[in-house]
C-alpha cells in the first residue's frame, strides 16, 4: 500500500460509507485481447467484492465481455465444423491461417436460407444489411460467451463462499412498468439474502444497435448508470483499461489524470479501446447520467481495472492509506460536489510549481531545434518544406479521417455552420496547402538579407539584417489548415513554434502535427527534431507558457479581443495582437 497522507480527502472518504454500490467491469478488464478471461484480474476483482460483502456492502455487478469471449468460442467451433475445402480456402485467404470474424459470418450465411422479420423468405442475403449481419453474429457470440462468463464467475465466487445470480436485460425491461417492477423485486430479494446479481445486456435477443435518441441505454456503461439509478445504489464504479479521465488521450506525452470532473473541464478524448462497445466519451456520459439531480446515486468513479486493488481503494469501508484512484463525478450542488470542488481549487493553489515541467520542456526543445535549423543551409530548409508538402498529400487519408471525427463532434455539439465549414479539411484544401508550402520553398532565403546599411563613422557600419526571432507561440482558431501554413513560414525563417489550436479541431491538429513532425525529421536526416514544433493541447499549458519569458520570444494570439487582452495582461513576453477588423500578420 502507498504511504500517502494519513488523512484521506473528505470527498473520497465519503464514498466508503455507501451501503449499496454498482460495479461495472469492462470487456478490457474481464478479458484479454484474444477473448480469453483474465484470471488474474477476475480473481482480484472477485476477492475484493467478497471483502465488500463481508463488510456489509451490497454489490450489484454489471459485467461485459460475453461477446468477446463468445467470438473465441465461435472461431474454435466454426473451425471444427469446417470441411477440408473450407479449411483450405481459409488457409489461402487468411494471414497465418487464422480465422477472422468476417469469415466466420460468411460461412454459415451460405448454408442458411435467410428469413425476414415478417417470416418471409428473402431472395438474397444482400437484403440483410451489413450492420444487421454484424449484430446477428454478435448475438450468437453473446449466447455462447455468456455461459462461459457465468461459469467463471460462479467458480470464482464459490471459492469465496458467495452465491451469484445471472440477470440478462433488454431496454424493454426498463421501459415496461411491470417488467421493471419484477426486475426491482428480484434484485431486492437477491441482495436481501446475500446473493450478488450479475447483470448484462441480453445481446442474444437485443436489438440494441448503438445509441439513438430514444435509447434507454446504448452499452454496458449506460446500463450500469441506469441500474445505479433504478436500484437505489449510492455509488457507481466504472472499471476500464485506463486509470480515469485524462485531459487528453493518455497515450500522449504529458496527459494529466483529472481527480474530479466538472462540466467545464477542458479535455480531449481519444479513440475507444479495441474491445467493447463504448469509449471514454460513453463512460463520461454514463457517469454524468448516474449522478444527475434526483438520483439516489450521488457519486461515480471512473478508474483503472488493471490495478488489482482499485475496488478496495475506492469503496472498502476501512481506509488503508490508498492513494485516490480514478476520476470522481458527483451530483451538482450537493455537499459532495462542493467538497470535491474545494479540494480541486486547493490543489491548484498549493501546486508546488506555477510553470509545469512539461511546458518548459516543450518550449526549451523548440528553441534547441530552432538553433539547429538556423545553422542549416537554405537548400536543406527548402528540402524540409518540400517534404512537408509531400507528406500532406501522402497522408491525406489519415488526416481526413481525423478531421471527420472533429466534424462529427462539431455537429453533435450544434456548432454553427460557418464554423463547421472552416473546420472541414478536403482533398482540395490539402492540395492548396501543399502548393502554398512549395511556393514558400521556392522563394529566396529570408535570412541574412541586408535590409539597409549605413556608415556611422570611418570604419563603422550599421547594417539591418534579417534574423530569426527565436521561439514563437501562436494561438489560432479552429481552422486546422492554419497549422501547415504557420509551420511552413516558421521553418523557412528558422523559428521554433509552439502552436495552440481550437479544441474543435483537436484531432485534426494532432494528426497534422504528427505528419509535419515526421516529415521534418525524415527529410533532415534526423538533424532537426520534430520537437521544433510543439503542440499545446490544454489551456493550462498556455497559462504556464505565458510565464516562460526567458524561453519564448513572441506570442501571436489570433482570436477575440478578450483573448488578446488576457494574454497581454498575463505575460512579460512581447505580444503581437490584433484589435478589431481583419488583420493577418506573417513573420518571416
Amino acid at each position: 500500500m502507498s504511504s500517502m497522507n494519513e488523512k484521506e480527502l473528505p470527498s473520497r472518504s465519503a464514498l466508503r460509507i455507501a451501503r449499496r454500490v454498482v460495479i461495472k467491469l469492462g470487456t478490457s478488464v474481464v478479458a484479454n485481447t484474444d477473448g480469453s478471461p483474465s484470471l488474474t484480474r477476475l480473481g482480484a476483482m472477485v476477492e475484493q467484492i467478497s471483502e465488500l460483502r463481508r463488510a456489509g456492502v451490497e454489490v450489484l455487478l454489471v459485467s461485459s465481455a460475453a461477446v468477446g469471449m463468445g467470438k473465441r468460442l465461435l472461431r474454435k467451433q466454426t473451425r471444427m465444423n469446417m470441411s477440408i475445402t473450407d479449411l483450405h480456402q481459409v488457409q489461402e485467404r487468411s494471414q497465418n491461417g487464422i480465422l477472422r470474424d468476417e469469415e466466420i459470418m460468411e460461412i454459415p450465411a451460405a448454408r442458411i436460407t435467410p428469413i425476414s422479420s415478417s417470416g418471409c423468405l428473402l431472395e438474397s442475403t444482400k437484403e440483410i444489411d451489413e450492420a444487421s449481419t454484424k449484430k446477428q453474429y454478435d448475438s450468437a457470440c453473446a449466447a455462447a460467451g455468456q455461459l462461459e462468463l457465468m461459469n467463471f464467475y460462479n467458480s470464482l465466487f464459490s471459492q469465496c463462499e458467495l452465491t451469484v445470480s445471472q440477470i440478462l436485460v433488454t431496454q424493454t425491461d426498463f421501459q415496461d412498468e411491470l417488467h421493471l417492477k419484477n426486475l426491482t423485486y428480484a434484485i431486492e430479494r437477491l441482495l436481501g439474502v446475500g446473493i450478488i446479481p450479475i447483470i448484462n445486456e441480453n445481446d442474444a435477443v437485443s436489438a440494441n444497435m448503438g445509441y439513438v435518441e430514444l435509447s434507454v441505454f446504448s452499452d454496458n456503461d449506460s446500463l450500469a448508470a441506469l441500474c445505479a439509478r433504478s436500484f437505489g445504489a449510492e455509488v457507481l464504479l466504472l472499471l476500464t483499461d485506463v486509470k480515469g479521465v485524462f485531459d487528453r488521450p493518455p497515450s500522449e506525452e504529458g496527459a494529466q489524470l483529472l481527480s474530479f470532473y466538472t462540466e467545464d473541464a477542458d479535455i480531449s478524448i481519444g479513440e475507444k479501446s479495441s474491445q467493447g462497445r463504448g469509449g471514454m466519451a460513453a463512460k463520461i456520459g454514463a457517469a454524468m447520467s448516474a449522478v444527475k439531480p434526483g438520483s439516489t446515486c450521488s457519486a461515480c468513479v471512473i478508474a483503472g481495472g488493471h490495478d488489482l486493488d482499485t475496488i478496495h481503494a475506492v469503496l472498502h469501508p476501512i481506509y488503508d492509506k490508498d492513494p485516490p484512484r480514478g476520476t470522481l463525478f458527483a451530483t451538482p450542488d450537493t455537499d459532495l460536489y462542493k467538497q470535491a470542488h474545494l479540494e480541486l481549487e486547493a490543489a491548484k493553489i498549493t501546486s508546488v510549481t506555477s510553470v509545469s515541467d512539461e511546458a518548459r520542456k516543450m518550449a526549451t526543445a523548440a528553441r534547441s531545434a530552432a538553433r539547429k535549423l538556423q545553422a542549416l543551409p537554405y537548400v536543406e530548409r527548402q528540402a524540409i518544406l518540400y517534404a512537408v508538402a509531400a507528406a500532406l498529400i501522402e497522408n491525406k487519408d489519415q488526416l481526413l479521417e481525423a478531421n471527420a471525427i472533429d466534424l462529427e463532434a462539431a455537429e453533435k455539439d450544434g456548432t454553427a455552420l460557418p464554423l463547421v465549414k472552416r473546420l472541414k479539411l478536403t482533398d482540395e484544401k490539402l492540395a492548396t496547402l501543399a502548393s502554398g508550402i512549395r511556393q514558400i520553398a521556392q522563394q529566396e532565403d529570408p535570412l541574412g538579407v541586408v535590409k539597409s546599411k549605413r556608415e556611422l563613422a570611418d570604419g563603422l557600419e550599421l547594417s539591418q539584417i534579417t534574423v530569426p526571432i527565436g521561439v514563437l507561440m501562436i494561438i489560432f482558431e479552429s481552422r486546422p489548415d492554419s497549422m501547415p501554413q504557420i509551420s511552413a513560414l516558421a521553418l523557412a525563417s528558422g523559428n521554433g513554434l509552439l502552436l495552440k489550436g481550437g479544441k474543435e479541431a483537436s484531432r485534426s491538429n494532432v494528426a497534422l502535427h504528427k505528419v509535419i513532425g515526421e516529415a521534418i525529421e525524415s527529410s533532415s536526416g534526423g538533424k532537426i527534431s520534430k520537437d521544433i514544433i510543439g503542440l499545446v493541447t490544454s489551456r493550462g499549458q498556455v497559462a504556464d507558457m505565458l510565464n516562460l519569458d526567458e524561453v519564448i520570444d513572441l506570442v501571436i494570439p489570433r482570436g477575440s479581443n478578450a483573448l488578446v487582452s488576457f494574454i497581454k495582461a498575463n505575460t512579460k513576453i512581447p505580444v503581437l495582437g490584433h484589435a478589431d477588423g481583419v488583420c493577418h500578420v506573417y513573420v518571416a
